[in-house]
């Protein structure tokens, strides 16, 4: 998605957010094996939860391919692309989802959450393995 303040650049048409050991990095690489989508740099980009607000978007748009990369694939495929990220943690702070609205408005939240018990159990057995 191609903001007019932000013509040359980037910004998601998704972001997935959830808390640990639910799925979040799963569902991340499902997505961005489809042709139609566009992944970030990496897959956790941490911005929102890194910044105070006003920070500098461009910072965050960086992250993303450009919006000519974007366009050129598009022309390729016929359709529109889209890309996203995944950083579960801003699930979270409670800074973020401001911000988020304040920079990125028309972007869609992807939430996955899982039973308590059943997250805090593989949880453990990551942590112990």
């Amino acid at each position: 998605m191609i903001l007019e303040k932000w013509a040359s650049r980037t910004v998601p048409d998704f972001m997935i957010i959830g808390a640990q050991k639910c799925g979040t990095t799963s569902l991340y690489q499902w997505l961005t094996i489809h042709p139609d989508v566009v992944s970030a740099r990496q897959k956790e980009l941490h911005f929102f939860d890194r910044h105070d607000a006003p920070a500098p978007i461009d910072g965050y748009a960086d992250g993303f391919a450009n919006p000519r990369s974007l366009q050129l694939r598009e022309l390729r495929r016929g359709r529109p692309v889209v890309t996203g990220e995944a950083t579960p943690v801003y699930l979270f702070d409670p800074r973020v989802p401001e911000q988020v609205a304040a920079h990125l408005p028309a972007v869609r939240l992807i939430v996955i959450l899982r039973d308590p018990a059943a997250r805090a159990l593989s949880h453990f057995r990551m942590s112990t393995a």
